[in-house]
């Protein structure tokens, strides 16, 4: 406890003398409630002032933001701006506006930037979200403001996240989302964003609350814990960065690296993994743990266990090594190619986006295909076409819809055959309201029964068991599987055709799933954000019953492991 109350010591001891640094620095230094962040924005690298001045109530052009968060991000890499009219080569700001262009944090419209006009909040707003990878916020977190109506439908999104992050929470009940933002109001916000930065190739063992930035190649962050969001910045270029025994409590997103790798070593990412990176395919190295998800919108390179991947960009992906449990391939994803190499394995991919490519000489156990000319070559693949599609190719031979394959050994064949339904079913297609609902469950090494062991497998249809509760039995023609990935545990239920699962509850193992602790999955790709729970175990007796809220009729099946692994 001394340790710690020294080190919070110097640590407040340091902000005094940089804040007095700061303001010995520039003439018109404020000392009112903004003077804390704007020190921490010039000692980060953010404000730089100009002629001794920091000026703090200037409103900010666009293309004064775009130079700040580049440097916050560390950008190097730059986008040629021939398609913008108004960004004269000769200007200060044009290198600044090829990285945000890079970055993706700066569109435009009409081929111009608007590079001298001030930036409004809502813009503002729109770019930080862009830059952290912020998930749309409801609407009606903008309530709370006066002028909540008055923010941009198209902005409406990223401002609600802002503010449900609690990064924003504008001035007198306003958000002045039309107004421009001043140099002390952008840095407060950033400093509401980012508790830390890092910027050398160094170990750092301890983290400030809130948010983390690497933006340097090397980094090793090592037996720590990350209150929010860890994120590897731009300017970790195709350099390195490697989280060891480390737990993030956010997302971990990934901008920066390359073929040198992100190595995550016994590390626990809870909010899953995002893959943004502008510049160059990533690769996710992976040692004594596992990832429950990846998000990826750019190329990406896998050694290492995953739950799932989802394609939410055109990407190309290649899983070098290592267990996937499912691939989805959102209908924005179109024309994305996925390699299996030798060695590496798949459950099961499901393929919303057209022309999508499906390789290698791994193993891919089953491919969904719900969209137009997916191609796929891995051997001994199961194939099967929804219905409305066409050009769907199995080891070169075409699959119609209705129809499912088995590609040969070689991956150059196919035995290609009509799909057996049963009175009243259709093949499965992107109809709304049909699904697969995921749960993880962390291995905990106390846990009994199969939690102990490496298994890996599929059940079919079962069964219902016996139904102690005196409900009214329900015939779902659930199909359970239980994926293991050694240090985490996913079960996956498919439900029947047009079944609305959002209308029945979850139980595993006699407990029940919270609905935020689902994810939902349809054939069109769509995924409700979840959170495992710590701890969970599982007993000897596995089993899902599913209930419908409605009347309380239930379905209860047990998961049969049909698989396991040494």
């Amino acid at each position: 406890m001394k340790q710690k109350n020294l080190i919070a010591a110097v640590f407040a001891a340091a902000l005094v003398l940089q804040a007095h640094a700061a303001a010995a620095e520039f003439s018109d230094f404020p000392t009112d409630w903004s003077a804390a962040a704007l020190t921490r924005a010039v000692n980060d690298g953010l404000l730089s002032g100009a002629n001794g001045k920091i000026n703090p109530s200037g409103k900010l052009t666009r293309a004064e933001m775009a130079a700040i968060m580049n440097r916050a991000f560390g950008a190097t890499e730059q986008a040629k701006l021939d398609g913008y009219q108004d960004v004269s080569p000769q200007a200060w700001y044009h290198t600044e506006l090829a990285k945000a262009v890079q970055m993706g944090t700066f569109q435009g419209g009409d081929g111009k930037l608007l590079p001298d006009r001030e930036i409004t909040r809502e813009q503002a707003f729109t770019v930080l979200a862009r830059a952290f990878a912020l998930q749309d916020g409801k609407s009606t977190a903008l309530n709370g403001f006066t002028d909540g109506d008055q923010v941009s439908d198209w902005a409406k999104g990223a401002v609600a996240a802002l503010v449900e992050g609690g990064y924003v929470g504008g001035a007198q009940g306003k958000l002045n989302p039309q107004s421009g933002i001043t140099r002390a109001e952008f840095a407060q916000v950033m400093c509401n964003l980012v508790g830390m930065y890092i910027d050398a190739p160094q170990t750092v063992t301890q983290a400030a609350q809130g948010n983390l930035v690497v933006r340097a190649s090397g980094a090793t962050l090592q037996g720590m814990t990350v209150s929010g969001d860890l994120v590897l910045a731009d300017g970790i270029g195709t350099g390195d960065a490697t989280l060891e025994k480390m737990t993030v409590d956010g997302r971990l997103i990934v901008r920066g690296g390359g073929a040198d790798s992100i190595h995550l070593i016994d590390t626990k990412i809870k909010g899953g993994v995002v893959l943004k990176n502008p510049n160059t395919a990533t690769r996710l190295e992976i040692k004594d743990s596992a990832l429950d998800q990846v998000e990826a919108t750019s190329d990406l390179i896998v050694d290492g266990d995953i739950a799932e991947i989802r394609l939410t960009s055109p990407a190309k992906v290649t899983i070098r090594s290592g267990k996937v449990g499912m691939i989805t391939v959102d209908e924005q994803a179109k024309g994305s190619q996925i390699a299996v190499e030798n060695g590496a394995q798949v459950e099961s991919i499901a393929v919303n986006g057209a022309q999508v490519e499906i390789s290698g000489k791994g193993t891919v156990k089953t491919v969904q295909a719900d969209a137009n000319d997916v191609t796929v070559t891995t051997p001994n693949t199961e194939v099967t076409a929804a219905s409305g599609t066409s050009g769907v190719k199995a080891g070169g031979q075409m699959v119609k819809a209705g129809q499912k394959a088995k590609i040969s050994a070689d991956g150059t064949d196919a035995a290609v055959s009509d799909i057996k339904l049963e009175e009243g079913e259709t093949p499965k297609s992107d109809k709304p309201g049909s699904g697969t609902v995921h749960r993880s469950m962390k291995r905990d090494s106390s846990a009994s029964g199969s939690s102990s062991d490496t298994a890996s497998g599929t059940s079919t249809p079962s069964k219902p068991s016996e139904n102690p509760s005196g409900k009214p039995e329900v015939d779902l023609k659930l199909a359970v599987n239980l994926i293991d990935l050694k240090y985490a545990q996913y079960v996956v239920i498919t439900f029947a055709e047009n079944t609305k699962v959002t209308e029945y509850t979850v139980e595993i193992d006699g407990q029940a799933i919270a609905e935020r602790d689902l994810r939902y999955v349809d054939h069109s790709g769509r995924i409700v954000k979840w959170e495992p729970m710590n701890g969970w175990k599982l007993n000897d007796a596995h089993t899902v019953t599913v209930t419908r809220k409605a009347d309380g009729s239930r379905q209860t099946v047990p998961v049969e492991l049909l698989e396991k692994k040494k």
